[in-house]
């Protein structure tokens, strides 16, 4: 598909051909097919926005938004950051449509840090954490780092368990206002912060495993590391993996 124009992006019949190719592309895990769409909308949804009606403006930057997440693993690292500072909140928001597209965002994320060897991957967890701590996109009535700072002061991290993160939420007042699909994004960036971004992770073993490993200064050997997904530019070193520049 080649780049698409306002005039062509405003035809109905353009985006049902693009609804359709992108349902395709993501069921099919096609890559490449992925790359092109995106290649095709993004330079025209973000510099001629204003020429595109609002609605079916709203539905193309849902489009960029899901396929740059399907990309993310493989981002530049400054991409990484920016998108997850801008787009969070939706994206664990709407963790069931990922899910259900077989790409969950806390699988990308944990994809994109096992990209690294460990000293590499705990300097990209700290930016990580960086971005999680000081997010302004909201869950309900907070922000995400509002609820971050709630649950740091209901419980600090040396004592949390793998279910501490449904305490929090049974017993706050705060989360007990929240609907149930609020409830499930608040759940699921919890549970993400506490097992993968407190400390540097050598595995996908839950928060428990880590602290033991913390405290007693002898951490175990990685278990069971998450293997990044096939994609495009695959072949990745230790320090410095090939990204993919979606901007060209």
């Amino acid at each position: 598909m080649s780049k698409l124009t306002p005039l062509q992006l405003n035809n109905p019949i353009i985006q049902q051909k693009v609804k359709e190719i992108f349902e395709q592309v993501l069921d099919r895990d096609n890559k490449a097919g992925a790359y092109n769409l995106l290649q095709s909308i993004q330079e025209t949804v973000e510099k001629q926005s204003g020429q595109i009606s609002p609605q079916l403006r709203s539905f193309y930057q849902t489009v960029i938004r899901r396929l740059r997440m399907f990309f993310w693993p493989i981002l530049p690292a400054d991409e990484q950051i920016n998108f997850l500072k801008e787009n969070l909140a939706e994206i664990v928001a709407n963790s069931e449509w990922y899910l259900n597209h077989h790409f969950p965002w806390d699988n990308q994320l944990l994809t994109g840090m096992f990209m690294y060897s460990l000293f590499p991957r705990n300097e990209f967890r700290k930016k990580i954490k960086q971005t999680f701590d000081n997010n302004q996109g909201k869950i309900g009535p907070l922000t995400i780092r509002e609820w971050l700072n709630d649950y740091n002061q209901f419980q600090d991290f040396t004592q949390r368990t793998n279910i501490s993160h449904l305490e929090y939420i049974a017993q706050s007042s705060k989360a007990n206002r929240l609907n149930e699909k609020e409830k499930e994004a608040l759940r699921q960036l919890l549970k993400f912060y506490d097992n993968y971004l407190l400390i540097t992770p050598l595995s996908t073993a839950p928060i428990e495993v880590a602290i033991r490993e913390y405290q007693s200064g002898n951490p175990a050997k990685p278990t069971n590391p998450i293997k990044p997904a096939n994609s495009i530019n695959q072949n990745k070193s230790d320090n410095n993996p090939k990204v993919v520049n979606l901007r060209k």
